[in-house]
This record gives C-alpha cells, structure tokens and sequence, in this order.
C-alpha cells in the first residue's frame, strides 16, 4: 500500500524466486516515483483534487449526509479558504489557529476514506462557523515526517540545485490550483538533506515472473490509478480496476475481496477485473 508497494516491488524485482504470489493494494509507480518525483507529485496532487471533485459532487447529491455547503460545497470551501488564509495574514506567528496550509492538510487526508465522509462533511460544517478557529498544537518529535524524509530523500532521484525546486513549485501550481502552492516545494527538505541520495534501481521489474495482482481505484488520491497501470503493465500484472474513490481496497467491497481470493487460491482470473465500491 503507499510507498510501503515500493518495497513490495523492490523486493519482487531482487527475491521474486522466493515469492509465489504478490498482491500490491493501491501502488505507488515505483519507476515513476524514484526516477521522476516532481512527476510522480504533480500526478498525485491532480489525483487528491480529483478525488475532491467527487467529494464536492457526492456532498451536493447527498445533503442528508453532507450539510456543508449548503448546496454549493466548492464555494463554501473556497471561502472557507480564503478566510483561513486572511487568519493566517492578520495572525502572524499564531500557530494555533487553523490556517489555508492547515486546512488543505486536513482536505488531503479527508480524501482518502470515503466511509469517513460524512463525519469530514460535519467537521468542515463545524470548523466553517468561526473565523479563528483554534487547533490543538503538536507536541514532541514528529518521528513520521522524520522518518519518512530519512527514508525518501535517499532513495529518490531528487536534484540538489534550487531551480529544479522553483520549477517544480510553479507546475505543481499549474497542474493543481489547490494542493500546488501548499505540496509544490514539499521535497525541497531533500535538498538540504545532509546525506547523498542513493536511488533505488531496477525496483521495478518482475525476472522471476511471480503472479502479480495490482488493486486500484480510479479516483484514489494517494496512488493514482494512471501509475498504478502502468505498474500492473510493466509487472504483467492481473488488474482489479475499482471504479470509485479512495485508497486501499481490501475490504470495501465484495468483488474486490473475492478476486483477492481467488487469486490468492488458484492464480486463475481474468486479466482484469472491474469491481465497484459503495460511498455512504
């Protein structure tokens, strides 16, 4: 699932003669991803507003789930961005209260469960109401950013001048209005990083010609559903294609979990296979 596929496919591409079978939940384009981030971003920043499109139109379709809005959710969002924004600028050095950044934080992780949506929706209602409205500020280290950087910044091909940085800030913006400004310079740590980068390679193919199966949603915020076609391609991977949003899919609908065992059990199914998944 995530960035954890790339270890599944770095492990298939270097130990595949000790696998029989791999299922991959939701992949990252792990070629894409270590070769060509700045791409691999913009792809899942576009992927997270898609996602946010289908949050907007769900909402509108379902007010007795969704109050926020009123009707018109992009708008209500919209202002509700604008207005944090202007709480940041009047605030200078206020870190508890929700800014613009805060809250396309929280819009981004509300994308990835549709389940959750209708408590999201109630949240957004609720945090609509107030001007300044206050957080709660993190305490002691934050060991999964740390973590996370410790892990991706050497094992991804990112450049080290500044340029690259601003280039990939400005198309990020370009390519995702919302997400860009806030996600555009989200590895620019990597370039400080005080350890040279050691990419990843040939994590990304299958010599042993294990049996692959990829499962994707088309509109999944994360991992998006592009990349992870071409990792079931590149595999010659089986395909479970979910036509709906979110990530990881396991366990959200009946015909994913019976594909899941029947490939577990025999490897026998079709190439691909198209599954639906409900939203409250």
């Amino acid at each position: 699932m995530s960035q954890g596929s790339v270890l599944g496919q770095a492990y298939l591409a270097h130990h595949g003669d000790h696998m029989d079978k791999l299922i991959l939940d939701s992949p990252f384009d792990s070629k894409q991803w270590v070769q060509h981030p700045f791409a691999f971003d913009r792809d899942q920043m576009v992927a997270t507003e898609q996602t946010l499109d289908t949050f907007f139109s769900w909402c509108k379709k379902n007010p007795a789930n969704c109050r926020f809005g009123t009707g018109d959710p992009r708008a209500a969002f919209e202002r509700m961005l604008a207005d944090k924004r202007r709480t940041r600028l009047e605030n200078p050095g206020h870190w508890d209260l929700l800014t613009d950044g805060a809250l396309i934080d929280m819009i981004s992780g509300g994308m990835i469960s549709p389940p959750t949506w209708p408590q999201f929706s109630r949240s957004l209602e609720d945090l609509s109401k107030s001007s300044a409205t206050p957080v709660q500020l993190q305490t002691g280290w934050d060991t999964a950013f740390s973590e996370y950087y410790s892990e991706s910044c050497l094992d991804r091909a990112l450049p080290r001048d500044v340029a690259s940085y601003d280039r990939a800030l400005k198309e990020a913006k370009l390519a995702a209005p919302y997400l860009g400004g806030r996600y555009g310079y989200a590895e620019f740590k990597c370039q400080q990083w005080p350890v040279a980068p050691k990419p990843l390679t040939d994590a990304w193919l299958n010599p042993a010609h294990v049996d692959v199966l990829v499962l994707s949603a088309r509109h999944d915020p994360l991992a998006p559903w592009v990349g992870a076609v071409r990792t079931a391609n590149r595999l010659d991977a089986r395909r479970v294609d979910i036509d709906a949003p979110g990530h990881l899919q396991m366990g959200r609908s009946e015909c994913v979990d019976r594909a899941v065992d029947t490939f577990l059990a025999s490897g026998a199914q079709p190439r691909i296979i198209a599954c639906t998944a409900s939203i409250p």
